[in-house]
């Protein structure tokens, strides 16, 4: 049976027409991705995608589609169904204002991308536009509807970064991070040389109140602990500000919402400060009573106990906040 019963309904806002005429394509033996197609392309040259008229249709054909993959076969119609039902529901263009057919070809992985990104941009428009390439199997995949400039130079743009597997791209953008803020951080601290120092004198003045809560014999001066047989003075490096950095750019570079980044900015950033406190106790009991331990505690192995610490703490975050939040 033909399909045009499916592009007539979406076009002319007939939900129970649609959802009747799926059925009765379904019947007639018309593959459930082919139904989708249809509708993605009737819905492409005939929705009205301004902003506040968000492209649900599209994003619950897409949706569907992906399903659809994962079920039995006997069911995986169904939730493309439903979704050509709300895209059939979704406000429509006037007959005079619709769009006009022009085809691009990309890539698949090319073309999600670009989707994925056009709708959280809220470029609707150019969202249809892709939508309608990812459905026909195939090396390529063909866009329907009105296709400007600007978004055939997005595809130039994530054509080649889309190609990258997610582990490189998360090191690119790791390491552009990390030189961004790795320039920004002291042009901040000599600007704000005087906050700086008061966080030195806090961390010093942390490290003091532990240690004699521990019952240990330390005297705090501003940035100087004092302690038997030793004194230390509590520099930038010593504050934890440079382990912060890097978990930054770790933490914003990972592919998470912007909800859970910034629940690890701030939240990795205390657990950072609090392990460097315990670090800078543990050294100066250390120093205290082993003073010939101290520059191996100091130099070698702390070092590299920090960054296990930085990851951990990277690796916690991901697994109870951001993976939770994705979705």
């Amino acid at each position: 049976m033909s399909t045009a019963g499916i592009d007539g309904a979406i076009r002319g806002q007939d939900p129970e027409g649609a959802r009747h005429h799926c059925l009765d394509a379904l019947d007639a033996g018309t593959p459930w991705l082919e139904i989708a197609r249809v509708a993605a392309l009737a819905y492409g040259e005939s929705a009205d995608v301004s902003p506040e008229f968000p492209p649900h249709g599209l994003i619950a054909l897409s949706a569907a589609v992906r399903l659809a993959r994962h079920l039995p076969t006997k069911v995986q119609p169904l939730p493309v169904v439903e979704a050509v039902v709300v895209a059939a529901r979704d406000a429509k263009l006037p007959r005079d204002g619709r769009r006009k057919s022009l085809k691009i070809t990309g890539e698949i992985s090319h073309l999600s991308h670009s989707f994925e990104y056009a709708v959280r941009a809220g470029a609707f428009d150019d969202a249809v536009s892709i939508y309608a390439g990812l459905l026909h199997e195939g090396k390529e995949r063909a866009m329907a509807a009105d296709q400007p400039a600007a978004n055939r130079k997005l595809f130039g743009l994530v054509a080649p970064w889309s190609r990258l597997s997610p582990a490189v791209r998360f090191v690119a953008i790791f390491l552009v991070t990390l030189g961004i803020l790795s320039i920004i951080y002291p042009q901040l601290s000599i600007r704000y040389n005087a906050q700086m120092l008061q966080f030195m004198a806090a961390t010093a003045s942390a490290v003091g109140f532990g240690l004699k809560t521990l019952g240990e014999s330390v005297t705090v001066d501003g940035r100087y602990i004092i302690a038997p047989g030793l004194s230390v003075e509590v520099i930038e490096e010593c504050t934890g500000a440079y382990e912060i950095i890097i978990f930054w750019a770790a933490v914003l570079a990972y592919p998470a919402r912007w909800r859970a980044k910034l629940a690890g900015v701030l939240g990795g950033m205390a657990a950072l400060l609090i392990i460097n406190v315990l670090r800078m106790m543990f050294l100066v009991s250390v120093g205290s009573r082993w003073p010939e331990s101290f520059q191996f505690m100091h130099i070698y192995f702390w070092q590299a106990t920090l960054i296990l610490m930085i990851v951990s703490v990277w690796i916690l975050w991901i697994k109870l906040v951001a993976n939770r939040t994705a979705g």
